[in-house]
């Protein structure tokens, strides 16, 4: 499966559709054996094929679901790197604030993890970023910071790549010096390498460099170079801005047939492959060359395709962003009705459960008085037993007594029988049992 991603490597930035090939049977290979590892590499790759070919959304698709495996799989560090990758994938389209958010969320993983290495990729990726948004202070800074972390790591081309893309924004500040140092320590660890795409960049990148300067020359060396390069791997739109950079040299140097010679083959590219902003740009440059030959009339015509094609991208942009704007106020404002709804519900609840604590204060309060009422008849019932037992008692001590009088006066009259009769014996005897109240 590795040899397999191996011979990939190899071919993918020249042949990224035959790398694929080789891609796809290793992910046959990784799925069959259920190795994670493996199947996250193919994912990536497969990613990268597609983005070195531009075709952005079949990369985003690979991208995007190498995030979900990843996150199935609870992996953070591989999470980490899915999320760097989506990040550079929406920079690609221009869409610079998923791809600042995506980016800024691996960089955080990336941190938590405390790997330079990674670090030093996802500083990279921010400086392209920010670059990408003209930000090139801010693409400077962490540039420095990418290279930094770098040079600490054995791998070139860790170093390679931020030294290259630091150059971009040195050369947009137009401090050339930096820039092309920057550049030639790149082309020097570029070699061993042997990657034809990472040379061909380097020299284009020179060659810029040697244009802003006016170094007419040696930017034709530099952009033809790159050109042959290009053409090798097939990259054709390389090929197209190197054409163009070779028609900008034959038009300073007045040589206007040549340089309409590889303007309008820059053009048929672009036609071709629907290179929108290289054709803007392309069209410019023909308008220049118009405008240098006398043709007053030509030059005209085309700066006006090229600013009606340039109106048409940034309407595109501007139409993308207000519909994404659209969207996120939509789902705000949905967000917010259900929120509304949610503490609607919550207050309604709050009031239902408030009323039934009333209810059941008012149940239990009922309660309270019922059992109340209830020990007070009782106790009442009681009191009445008590004073009906008394009066029972008092009316049987009475009758006891009236009794006690008349056995008394029996008994006296008895003794005075007795008296009479000779004493006779026997008499009543009272007792009274008094009940305990419970």
């Amino acid at each position: 499966m590795w040899l397999l991603l191996k011979v990939a490597d190899i071919v993918v930035h020249s042949e990224p559709a035959k790398a694929r090939i080789y891609i796809q049977q290793a992910e046959v290979l990784s799925q069959k054996l259920k190795f994670n590892a493996g199947i996250i590499r193919c994912n990536e790759n497969i990613g990268e094929s597609y983005s070195l070919e531009s075709k952005t959304d079949s990369a985003m698709m690979y991208m995007e679901k190498n995030l979900k495996f990843t996150r199935e799989i609870n992996d953070s560090l591989q999470i980490g790197i899915a999320l760097l990758n989506i990040g550079a994938m929406y920079r690609e389209l221009s869409e610079y604030e998923k791809a600042l958010s995506y980016s800024l969320e691996g960089k955080a993983i990336f941190e938590r993890k405390k790997d330079n290495s990674l670090s030093s990729q996802v500083n990279d990726a921010l400086q392209i970023l920010y670059y990408s948004r003209t930000e090139y202070d801010k693409a400077i800074t962490y540039g420095i910071e990418a290279v930094t972390q770098a040079r600490k790591q054995t791998d070139p081309f860790l170093l390679l790549k931020p030294l290259i893309n630091l150059s971009l924004s040195y050369t947009a500040k137009q401090n050339y010096e930096v820039s092309n140092r920057l550049l030639k320590e790149a082309l020097e660890l570029a070699k061993p390498m042997q990657n034809p795409r990472v040379d061909a960049v380097i020299m284009q990148n020179l060659g810029e460099i040697a244009l802003k300067n006016y170094n007419i020359p040696l930017t034709e060396q530099y952009v033809t170079k790159s050109l042959a390069i290009y053409r090798e791997i097939g990259d054709l739109e390389s090929q197209s801005i190197c054409l163009r950079g070779l028609s900008v040299c034959y038009l300073q140097s007045r040589n206007f047939s040549k340089a309409l010679q590889y303007a309008d083959s820059a053009l048929a590219i672009n036609r071709k492959n629907g290179f929108l902003k290289e054709e803007a740009a392309i069209l410019r440059e023909i308008s220049l060359i118009n405008y240098a030959m006398g043709d007053i009339k030509e030059g005209f015509i085309n700066d006006d395709k090229s600013n009606l094609m340039l109106e048409d991208l940034i309407k595109k942009v501007t139409s993308e962003q207000s519909a994404n704007l659209e969207k996120k106020y939509e789902t705000a404002k949905k967000e917010g009705e259900i929120i509304k709804l949610q503490n609607e519900k919550k207050i309604q609840e709050l009031s239902i459960q408030k009323k039934n604590q009333l209810n059941y204060v008012l149940m239990g309060g009922a309660l309270i008085l019922l059992t109340l009422f209830l020990l007070a008849y009782r106790n009442y019932k009681q009191k009445q037993n008590l004073q009906t037992q008394r009066i029972s008692e008092l009316e049987k001590e009475k009758q006891l007594l009236a009794t006690e009088a008349v056995l008394k006066g029996e008994s006296q009259e008895r003794t005075r029988l007795a008296k009479d009769l000779h004493d006779g014996l026997g008499g009543m005897l009272s007792g009274i049992k008094f009940s305990s109240i419970p």
